[in-house]
């Protein structure tokens, strides 16, 4: 059984997500998709502040990625890593090792059963660095992990498509 977050996201965000939708539908089907228009007024605003960052082959490569490492860097307490396929980059296991180091609590929650046995083997001949490094690593035994999230100093997240 799949394992996956879901959130509720309204107001102008919401409207943006759309957007996106319909771009990406465009990309990949070469038709047009006709979703209802979302108002970008809610009714009751709230305090949180939403940035939305689409990826995919028409955008610049990289800049996800570079926003994954400026979170990380930028963690002072806590950083929470969840993602299906861990197989990290130099950079991003770099990342991970020197907030460690730097006394940030890296937890990194990954599947105990995973479907591609590559990125099983690829993501676990990381572990050992990590875990010299002092990174916690999770493994999720509640079905198929599938979520992809970051969360830095229960301040701010980052929620998406993007795996590690």
């Amino acid at each position: 059984m799949w394992i996956d977050a879901v959130t509720r996201i309204t107001g102008p965000a919401a409207a943006t997500l759309g957007g996106v939708f319909e771009m990406d539908w465009s990309v990949e089907s070469a038709h047009t998709c006709d979703l209802p228009r979302y108002s970008r007024e809610t009714e009751h605003p709230g305090e949180a502040h939403i940035q939305v960052l689409p990826s995919g082959p028409d955008h610049q490569p990289g800049a996800i990625h570079e926003i994954l490492l400026t979170a990380i860097y930028s963690a002072q307490h806590e950083l929470i890593l969840t993602t299906p396929y861990f197989v990290p980059d130099e950079a991003l296991e770099t990342a991970l090792c020197t907030a460690a180091h730097r006394g940030v609590e890296v937890t990194l929650v990954v599947p105990a059963k995973i479907d591609s046995r590559l990125a099983r083997f690829a993501g676990a001949s990381n572990f050992d660095h990590l875990l010299e490094s002092g990174v916690k690593i999770q493994q999720f035994t509640g079905g198929l992990l599938h979520t992809k999230s970051i969360t830095i100093d229960q301040h701010a997240s980052i929620f998406g498509s993007v795996n590690l």
